[in-house]
């Protein structure tokens, strides 16, 4: 009798642990539906120091990795950003990057690590962030390093 009394507890219980496990799934962990962040982005970086006003692709891939495009320098100067990223929480993310950079005459002169703290609109369709980047010679040492801020809008529909 004891047995007929806790099967139906058992069975509440069991049932309640699956209901509430499926409903703390997060978007990257359903593979029906991909993480709100994936997807191409349209990125600005506002001028300062100097600088002039940098637009960024950012194509961002299920899985965890990203390429990027900018118009910072001349194509033979430097290769796409490529990299990683990770969900830091509900709409915060975190990238990190590398990218090759050459001088006029095509040798290399070193590579740009860039990491990108992003933060999603509700909307799904905007995005805002900072970055830090360091440039390092070909022998390690460290030729520059700075900070600067991203705007990004969403190209085609999520």
């Amino acid at each position: 009798m004891k047995n007929k009394i806790l099967n139906p507890h058992l069975i509440m219980v069991v049932a309640s642990v699956l209901a509430f496990g499926g409903t703390v799934l997060s978007v990257s962990e359903n593979p029906d539906k991909p993480d709100p962040i994936t997807g191409t982005w349209n990125c600005i970086v506002p001028p300062g120091g100097g600088l002039p006003q940098v637009n960024v692709i950012k194509n961002i891939h299920a899985g965890g990795t990203m390429i990027e495009i900018d118009n910072a320098a001349p194509p033979s100067q430097e290769s796409p950003s490529v990299g990683n990223w990770i969900r830091t929480g509900s709409r915060s993310y975190e990238a990190t990057l590398e990218q090759l950079s050459f001088d006029a005459a095509g040798s290399f002169a070193g590579t740009f690590h860039y990491t990108n703290p992003l933060t999603l609109a509700r909307s799904n369709n905007n995005m805002e962030g900072t970055f830090q980047f360091t440039f390092v010679d070909p022998s390690g040492n460290v030729l520059a390093s700075g900070e600067g801020t991203v705007s990004c809008t969403r190209l085609g529909s999520n």
